[in-house]
């Protein structure tokens, strides 16, 4: 298994998944929405469950074959600005760096909102929280967790 072209991928996946218009987004009939991308023999499924809080789970396969997942939780502390909070969480989602690219980058500022990101580990096995502060004040914190499943 090639771990850099699983890291290449996902990097393909999140660049050009959300909001593409090779991404298909389905509303399942158990109320959680799934977000797919594929290239070749590769497939990137994003399955979540939305509101307040959330949590969900993305996989990567080759040929059919999970090889890659990582599992997520997160709440909006403040509801009545839920939107903004999650307009700022996409963009720090986007400048994701290509060594991690889980989640966002270490810190985002923008005027009074800051994005802060504390990841351990590497690519195989990591772990890692996610926060959002407006004006100081924590907004919105996620946590999540992956690497590499089903080696053999």
């Amino acid at each position: 298994m090639d771990i850099e072209e699983i890291r290449q991928f996902l990097i393909k996946a999140n660049r050009n998944g959300y909001g593409n218009e090779t991404t298909k987004q389905i509303d399942e009939p158990d109320s959680s929405h799934t977000i797919t991308y594929s290239e070749g023999d590769w497939q990137f499924h994003d399955n979540f469950f939305g509101g307040e809080p959330f949590g969900g789970r993305e996989v990567i396969s080759l040929n059919k074959r999970p090889v890659w997942m990582m599992v997520y939780y997160g709440v909006a502390s403040e509801i009545s600005i839920s939107k903004q909070i999650y307009s700022f969480l996409k963009k720090a989602l986007v400048n994701f760096t290509d060594d991690k690219p889980y989640r966002g980058p270490t810190e985002l500022k923008e005027g009074d909102w800051k994005y802060q990101n504390d990841v351990v580990g590497e690519f195989t096995n990591f772990s890692g929280i996610e926060s959002i502060t407006l004006r100081g004040n924590e907004v919105y914190q996620a946590k999540y967790q992956g690497g590499l499943i089903d080696k053999s």
